[in-house]
């Protein structure tokens, strides 16, 4: 069973990821493997899958600190990350996170590379059938709550129109989603998405849509 990646955003638009070599990659932050250790696995439940949860941010290109409408990108990531470690582990998934702290600088290149570690991490081309699976998940979850966007591909973003691909996907071996959440200078947003009910029902949701998918 293949291991996932589940960058999240608070900036709901999910993007595949293209496998695109940019120009100058070695010249991105990063190289040194960050020290954090995978999840305490007893043998007996090895096949278990493990999902690793990146909340995004803090990084050297955004600390994602700036305050909008009473809270800021980087707090909401970690809180909303925090949950749905929670939840997955009483699903039964192993979880890793990327860092340990709502201000831990890691960044994205040593993010991928530190999943990529995971056990019995699978090498795949693409994860649009996650994109997918994860799309009618958190649909269903949030109805009512935000407006979807849809599943977009890494050069309809900033970054990856000029890289060809989001640093994660570039360097991830491993399916990768990235779940933009809310969109924070949106006050409806912000106050869904502050609030411990709507944190709640966006991991929620999010589970929902990765056991909504099925591995090719």
């Amino acid at each position: 069973m293949k291991n996932l990646i589940l960058p999240l955003l608070a900036a709901i638009t999910l993007s595949s990821p293209l496998r695109t070599v940019a120009a100058a990659l070695d010249e991105l932050p990063g190289g040194e493997l960050v020290t954090a250790s995978l999840p305490a696995v007893p043998v007996p439940q090895r096949a278990r899958q493990l999902i690793c949860v990146d909340p995004g941010h803090p990084n050297t290109f955004n600390a994602a600190t700036t305050m909008v409408n009473g809270t800021n990108e980087n707090r909401i990531n970690w809180q909303v990350g925090l949950r749905l470690e929670r939840i997955l582990k009483e699903q039964g998934y192993d979880v890793l996170l990327t860092r340990n702290a709502e201000l831990h600088y890691v960044e994205n290149k040593d993010r991928a590379r530190l999943c990529n570690n995971g056990p019995a991490s699978g090498v795949i081309t693409g994860s649009r059938p996650l994109a997918d699976a994860l799309a009618a998940g958190m649909t269903e979850g949030l109805a009512g709550a935000l407006r979807p966007q849809g599943v977009r591909g890494d050069s309809r973003t900033a970054v990856g129109s000029r890289q060809g691909a989001l640093t994660y996907s570039i360097f991830s071996e491993i399916p990768t989603v990235t779940i933009e959440m809310a969109v924070l200078t949106n006050k409806q947003d912000a106050a869904f998405i502050k609030s411990e009910g709507g944190q709640e029902r966006m991991a929620g949701a999010i589970a929902a849509g990765i056991r909504l998918y099925r591995a090719p």
